[in-house]
């Protein structure tokens, strides 16, 4: 198996803790390149008023508008989360290579749970996928952000 690179793992945990402490849903993405970070963000629904301004969703459209490509096929995308349905599809159309995700995500998870969007026989393109990484930190700063808020 592919070892995910430490120093970006360790960079969505500082991100996922900017969020919580930022009142949004602790989920952070990074796209990289190469193992060299080209983007990083968190979620900002909240601040945004946006449902749609996941991390992935937000990583993704700053490569696709700094490299002004219609494909990311050269970058990698890390997740505290396993991706939704509108970001995996968002990771299949942009042709991404791989996806390092790190907890899974049963309820609204598309990747190994819910939809499975690349296991749709038709998916636009099918990354590589690694899961579960460090996924008891990220779990539990999920869990203790929701907790919170009930």
């Amino acid at each position: 198996m592919l070892l995910p690179n430490k120093k970006i793992i360790d960079e969505l945990k500082k991100l996922a803790i900017k969020a919580k402490n930022n009142n949004e849903v602790p989920i952070s993405a990074i796209i990289a390149k190469k193992n060299k970070i080209f983007f990083s963000a968190y979620n900002t629904c909240h601040k945004t008023n946006n449902p749609l301004n996941h991390a992935e969703m937000i990583v993704i459209n700053h490569a696709l508008k700094e490299t002004k490509q219609k494909f990311l096929n050269e970058f990698d995308i890390y997740s505290s989360l396993e991706p939704c349905a509108l970001c995996a599809s968002a990771i299949s159309f942009c042709r991404i290579k791989r996806i390092f995700f790190c907890a899974y995500d049963k309820k609204f998870g598309s990747i190994i749970n819910g939809a499975k969007i690349f296991k749709i026989k038709n998916a636009m393109y099918k990354p590589k996928i690694f899961g579960g990484i460090e996924e008891k930190f990220f779990s539990q700063i999920l869990k203790d952000f929701f907790k919170n808020k009930r």
